[in-house]
Formats: structure tokens, C-alpha cells, sequence
């Protein structure tokens, strides 16, 4: 509690406890003096973060905002609107293009990481060491990054506004929150969302921090 390696310490606990939940819901693990944790991550199961990650796949394969899951209320879209229907890379009209979007730059990182150490022709197809998917861990990891991320900005934000003890347990609970974490093992852009929500909420708080301090804002 007191000298100047106090506060590394308690950065380096949390880190640690942020490392060790996370292979609690990444990997099959027990938790001493608790049991089974949540069995481990068996890859994406949300029909929502499916759809977009094969629109991530098409994405990061170069065939532009596609899909292979085609509806028929798109096929009658583009029937009537443009008289033709390309049943190949038939463009998607449903979600929203920047989660998909993100995710596939993670997935063309994957694939170079995944290359490294994998000898295959094809980065994308499954080994007999492969339990699930493993570009549906590249997605889940993204999100599980942007939450962290969010945890972060918020911390900053908060102690901005009252202090370095509240800013603390603000974070502690959105870290507890296993609501936070169910949705970044999904795959769903949400944290993305959550990310974008409290880097806006920080520059807002520096916007009228400046303002009321009549000093010039930043250049946007």
C-alpha cells in the first residue's frame, strides 16, 4: 500500500485477473476452489454474428460487401430495382457494414499469424487440432479486445470527473459484468459499439472541460 511500486502492483493484480478470466472463457478450465468454469469458448453461435462473419469472410477474400445467405426479400429487391441477381457475390442489404467490416481486417491478420505456424495451403480451412473454427476466435478475441479497451476509456473518463478511487470501481463492475462478456465471446459488434459509446463520452467531457476553461478545442 505504500512506495512507489504500490501502484504496480495493483496494475499488475489486475492484469492478472483480466489474463485469468479471460482463459476462463476462452479455455475449458476449473477454477480452484469454485469448479468448472464456462466450459470454453466453442465458437460463434449467434445467428446475427454468423451472418456477418461469413460477410467479414467474403470481406477479407476480396469479394466486397457479399453474402451467401440470400433472402427473399433481397432477391425481390434486386429483381425489381436492377433486373439482375448475382447468385455468387450477391450483395448484402441487411446489417450494417462497420462491424463486418472491422472483422475482417482481424481476420486478414489471422490468416497472416494463423500462416506462421500453420503449414497450409488454404489458411482458412480447419486442422484435425482444431476444435472450433479458429477465425471465430479471431472475431471473438476482436470484441473481447474492444470491451477491454472500453473498460479503459472509461476508467479515464471517470477519473476525469470525480477521482481515481470511483474511476477504479467504475471499472471493476463493468469487468464483473458477465453480460459484457457474453456479448464479446458472441462475435456481435456491440463492444465495438460500446467502444465507439465511451470515446465519444471522453471527448465530450474534454470538449466542456475546455470550454468552460476558455482554452482552445482540439482541430475536429
Amino acid at each position: 500500500e505504500e512506495g512507489g511500486w504500490a501502484v504496480w502492483v495493483l496494475r499488475a493484480v489486475m492484469l492478472a485477473a483480466i489474463l485469468f478470466t479471460t482463459a476462463v472463457w476462452f479455455f475449458d478450465v476449473t477454477i480452484p476452489f469454485v469448479g468448472k468454469g464456462p466450459n470454453g469458448f466453442k465458437g460463434l453461435w449467434h445467428e446475427k454474428a454468423i451472418e456477418q462473419a461469413q460477410i467479414a469472410r467474403e470481406l477479407a477474400r476480396g469479394n466486397g460487401f457479399s453474402t451467401k445467405m440470400i433472402r427473399p426479400a433481397a432477391l425481390w429487391q434486386f429483381k425489381h430495382k436492377m433486373g439482375v441477381f448475382n447468385l455468387e457475390h450477391t450483395p448484402d442489404t441487411y446489417h450494417a457494414p462497420l462491424g463486418p467490416w472491422v472483422s475482417s481486417i482481424a481476420l486478414r491478420f489471422g490468416n497472416f499469424v494463423r500462416g506462421l505456424f500453420v503449414d497450409e495451403e488454404d489458411p482458412w480451412l480447419m486442422t484435425r487440432k482444431d476444435i472450433s473454427y479458429p477465425h471465430d476466435k479471431v472475431l471473438a478475441a476482436t470484441q473481447l479486445i474492444f470491451f477491454l479497451l472500453s473498460v479503459l476509456v472509461a476508467y479515464f473518463t471517470a477519473k476525469r470527473l470525480f477521482d481515481r478511487r470511483l474511476a477504479n470501481l467504475g471499472a471493476g463492475l463493468l469487468l464483473l459484468c458477465e453480460r459484457f462478456w457474453d456479448f464479446s465471446m458472441s462475435g456481435l459488434p456491440q463492444m465495438l459499439l460500446l467502444f465507439l459509446f465511451v470515446c465519444t463520452m471522453h471527448v465530450l467531457v474534454l470538449a466542456i472541460e475546455a470550454r468552460n476553461a476558455a482554452k482552445p478545442a482540439w482541430p475536429w
